[in-house]
């Protein structure tokens, strides 16, 4: 049997991936977290439930609730002695229906499934009454964190700004308020410098940009480029770009973390359940964070995405040769643009071909990178709690493109839902089963950075810089793996003493 923490983080997996997915006779999903910020957000709320209504019993120091040492919101009385598996339960149950009222029926369905192997009944229910203590406190610390903002944006028609993707110019702007969420853990917004060639009047000028250009150009065109298969299987493989049945990014990672756990923490023991709970709260905490500051960053920089810098490169075309102070300029850019250059673009999945014409980009700007950030995030947390000292952007950038040989605590193997062998691409065909092999904890934080490249979404920049460089920080990897650290701090801290 499944323990309580395997169990309910299938459920919160499954109502994800439900929210993504298309109604009956066709109609659009319904997202009542569109996204991976919000999405990220709900999935941090269910899963620090989860963890606080588990250990309340037995390490309340280390609650969530009780290190935030907020008076207003603290972790509810402990009727010890009580179940944790109706405690962990309920919260889950209750925080998912609050968070998801259309799934109501499906999450209640799936509490009648789950067996608490508690025979005691008055033990069950006050574990029942503590879980919806515990997920009525979190819901209550959130509900006016600023995720239900609605700030007004315009986009900036100026040189090197994000604009609408040119297929898809009806797509919107996701998240320009999320940088002003309140954070889960942290005390603020990670720093993070902007990226190459920033600001100037050609950023084709600076050479890192240059080189980054003309890969993404190359590798991540729609057809015609250098992209080989692995890389191609790479760019599809790290997707749930909010595909049909897929979801967001969040539940990916998620579901990797699980494979790991189940390859090195599966035999079901109770110091591995409270490993799992441990570990499955403070990657979805971290993630929540790193949303917030990479959204932060996209909107503090507005930096747009290779479908328009590619096309507007060249100062003959686009918008270079009409604003900005080089309006004048005649000299062509050191790297060359193509006007009518196609990226190959998200991965369309599970819907009909028609859908896809052209490869579409994400309706927000490029820099620092969603998936980069989330990617470093999760994997060095997991590294942290799994024994390991904090990953480096050294370790990651060692780790491709030619993977360094197995580190027998941290390799696993990880099937994607975008190559599950039942998915649908594009053309209507059920893609191949794909199982990768990752030797280290940080070889999948290179891959889910680069495969954004093979897409032609984003530059590389926008994940990591080509090598480290003293005095400059730029990219979601590094901005992961900061946020990854603090977010393993915060929980080792001492408890904050209570603030009213």
């Amino acid at each position: 049997m499944k323990s309580a923490i395997n169990y309910w983080s299938d459920v919160a997996l499954e109502v994800v991936r439900r929210d993504f997915t298309v109604g009956e006779g066709g109609a659009a999903a319904r997202h009542q977290h569109d996204g991976p910020t919000a999405t990220s957000r709900a999935l941090a709320i269910v899963h620090l439930a989860m963890h606080d209504a588990w250990f309340g019993g037995t390490a309340a120091k280390r609650c969530y609730l009780t290190i935030r040492g907020d008076a207003a919101h603290p972790l509810p009385a402990l009727p010890k002695p009580y179940s944790r598996d109706s405690a962990l339960c309920t919260a889950a149950v209750v925080t998912l229906q609050a968070l998801y009222p259309d799934q109501v029926g499906f999450i209640r369905e799936m509490s009648h499934g789950f067996a608490d192997p508690e025979p005691d009944e008055v033990l069950r229910d006050k574990g029942q009454h503590f879980g919806e203590a515990v997920a009525m406190a979190l819901l209550k610390l959130r509900k006016d964190d600023g995720a239900g903002y609605d700030v007004g944006y315009r986009p900036s028609s100026a040189y090197g700004r994000h604009r609408a993707d040119p297929f898809a110019p009806a797509q919107g702007y996701l998240g320009p308020q999320w940088g002003q969420v309140r954070h889960f853990c942290a005390s603020g917004v990670v720093p993070l410098d902007p990226p190459p060639g920033y600001g100037s009047a050609d950023y084709c000028a600076d050479s890192s940009y240059a080189a980054d250009f003309n890969e993404v150009k190359d590798l991540g065109r729609l057809a015609g480029g250098g992209r080989t298969a692995e890389q191609s299987v790479i760019g599809v493989y790290w997707g749930y770009d909010g595909s049909n049945e897929l979801g967001v990014p969040p539940r990916l990672y998620n579901q990797a973390v699980r494979a790991w756990l189940a390859q090195h923490k599966g035999g079901g023991l109770a110091g591995e359940v409270d490993f799992t709970v441990q570990v499955l709260a403070q990657i979805n905490a971290a993630m929540a964070d790193a949303a917030i500051d990479a959204w932060h960053h996209k909107y503090a920089y507005n930096l747009w995405r290779p479908v328009l810098g590619i096309r507007e490169a060249s100062h003959s075309t686009g918008l270079g040769s009409k604003t900005g102070p080089d309006a004048t300029k005649t000299a062509e850019p050191t790297a060359t643009g193509d006007p009518f250059w196609v990226p190959y673009g998200l991965p369309v999945t599970n819907e009909s071909p028609s859908r896809r014409a052209f490869g579409r980009t994400p309706g927000f700007p490029a820099y620092p990178s969603g998936h980069a950030t989330f990617g470093a995030v999760v994997f060095q947390v997991l590294q942290m709690l799994a024994g390991g000292s904090a990953m480096t952007l050294q370790n990651v950038l060692d780790a491709g493109p030619t993977p360094p040989s197995d580190v027998a605590a941290q390799a696993f193997d990880f099937e994607s839902d975008e190559l599950n062998g039942r998915s649908i691409d594009a053309d209507g065909s059920v893609r191949t089963r794909h199982l990768r092999h990752f030797g280290n904890l940080a070889r999948p934080v290179w891959e889910n950075a680069i495969s954004r490249v093979y897409l032609g979404v984003h530059w590389r920049f926008d994940g990591m810089p080509r090598q480290v460089m003293s005095g400059k920080n730029y990219g979601g990897v590094p901005l992961g793996l900061a946020i990854g650290e603090q977010t393993v701090r915060f929980f080792a801290a001492e408890p904050a003493p209570a603030v009213a």
